[in-house]
């Protein structure tokens, strides 16, 4: 009877386990639904206040291609001058559906896909993408060339990251201020949570000449929803989102200010082996 109640005992803690086992199974998938659609979200949201900015980029080569088709049409153009003219409107073709492109695919939603990328052309991308916002709000954005770094990441997520950075950072600009953006190395030590990578840190800073950050703002700024925009200008999901998808990469983000004044963001990803090479 002894043998009989220890195994019933046995056989119903692991129907327990088993059944505790699908529901933390289940909590996670539930947890990782939500967080991609968070993702999503905050990368529409992110797509929406540089639509503004894309119209303006496009407005330039739609003017160029207008004009010429219009001395075409007219015969301003002559048979001589007909191949330049063509090259041009191609040329200011390629050029939106290159802007066209960078939109689609970073509002794209999809499985990370990691590949090994060069961290100073994505930082170059990203500031890039959003010159028409700088310019608009007359701030100059300097991105500091630097060695060839390698990263292992998802090529849309940490363009968002990096993004949202710069975007912060216009903001934090006053008028005719700066922004500046380089990449490097670190040793620094993360977090308790995170391992530290045999082959170091590879790094984006930002840092902009605004009023900095005070110790009250510093401690919520990856708290969801918590913004210092007005209400309608910022939904505080931005830099939450952005933790999260540098820890999903192994990474995390530091804010502080800069001793000349002003914040400073870096992002500290894994370095990968240096042996290997951009795919």
């Amino acid at each position: 009877v002894t043998f009989l109640l220890a195994a019933l005992l046995v056989h119903s803690l692991r129907l327990a386990l088993v059944d505790e086992r699908r529901a933390l199974m289940a909590a996670h998938e539930k947890t990782l639904a939500t967080q991609n659609q968070l993702q999503h979200a905050e990368r529409l949201s992110t797509v929406g206040r540089l639509a503004a900015g894309v119209a303006h980029e496009l407005g330039t080569p739609l003017n160029v291609v207008s004009t010429y088709a219009q001395m075409i049409e007219t015969g301003a153009v002559t048979p001589g001058e007909l191949s330049g003219t063509a090259r041009i409107i191609r040329e200011q073709s390629a050029t939106m559906t290159r802007i066209i492109r960078q939109l689609v695919d970073f509002a794209r939603a999809g499985r990370p896909q990691r590949s090994l990328l060069s961290a100073n052309d994505l930082l170059q991308a990203s500031a890039s993408l959003l010159g028409p916002l700088a310019h608009k709000k007359q701030i100059t954005v300097c991105i500091a060339p630097s060695a060839t770094e390698l990263v292992e990441a998802d090529t849309g997520q940490l363009q968002q990251v990096l993004a949202n950075l710069i975007v912060n950072a216009i903001h934090a600009a006053p008028v005719k201020g700066h922004v500046w953006g380089s990449v490097g190395r670190s040793t620094q030590a993360p977090p308790d949570d995170i391992a530290a990578p045999p082959a170091g840190w590879v790094t984006f800073q930002l840092d902009d000449d605004g009023a900095g950050l005070t110790e009250e703002v510093a401690r919520h700024l990856f708290e969801p929803f918590f913004t210092t925009k007005d209400i309608g200008e910022g939904t505080g999901l931005g830099l939450a989102v952005a933790h999260g998808m540098i820890r999903e990469h192994g990474g995390f983000i530091t804010a502080g200010n800069r001793p000349e004044g002003g914040a400073r963001f870096t992002v500290l990803l894994p370095a990968p082996a240096r042996d290997e090479g951009v795919r």
